[in-house]
């Protein structure tokens, strides 16, 4: 008789959930080149894990400083779970550590420094006499030219200075880096 309604009995696992608050290990399966502007995928394989047997996860990732900060929202097995979770580098943090790193740093320091260097030898060209009160300019075509050069220098500078904010800062991460999926909330199997 028992044997007749083997079929009838489900065996579940001790875990049918997935808590949250797990951190799972993963390997990124693409090379990714993020930047600060748009999104780009991410693409996780996990390690074996008693929760998703051959799994992928999906992410979405954007630059942030020195690290691609990444939301994932899909996990892939024989079937597909909507999860809420992000991406961790090795050393706990979140976002992973890019390979390489851009952010126009050097460009902006170079413009800058070339249009503060420009103002002061336009200031250096200006005609001045000497008076028992100090050097005074003198007032003539010469320096109301100069003055309006250098007023075009300082306000490159400043330009520069203020779209250094908006620059596109690059990352790139390469294929293979191992990385963790922190699973923000429980995941029903």
């Amino acid at each position: 008789m028992l044997l007749n309604n083997e079929k009838m009995f489900i065996v579940r696992k001790s875990q049918d959930k997935l808590k949250s608050l797990t951190r799972i290990k993963g390997i990124l399966l693409n090379s990714v080149v993020a930047t600060n502007r748009k999104t780009t995928t991410l693409i996780i394989k996990l390690d074996e894990n008693e929760f998703f047997e051959d799994s992928e996860v999906r992410c979405l990732g954007l630059s942030y400083g020195k690290r691609v900060i990444g939301a994932c929202d899909l996990v892939v097995t024989d079937k597909e779970y909507q999860v809420e979770a992000q991406l961790w580098d090795m050393d706990g943090a979140e976002g992973i550590i890019s390979d390489q790193f851009y952010d126009g740093s050097e460009k902006e320091f170079l413009t800058s420094s070339f249009a503060s260097f420009f103002a002061g030898v336009l200031d250096g060209a200006k005609d001045r006499i000497v008076t028992p009160f100090g050097e005074s300019t003198r007032t003539n075509t010469k320096n109301k030219v100069l003055g309006g050069l250098m007023g075009i220098a300082n306000n490159a500078n400043s330009k520069i200075k203020q779209s250094a904010d908006k620059n596109l800062q690059i990352a790139l991460i390469n294929s293979g880096k191992p990385v963790y999926v922190f699973f923000q909330k429980g995941v029903s199997l």
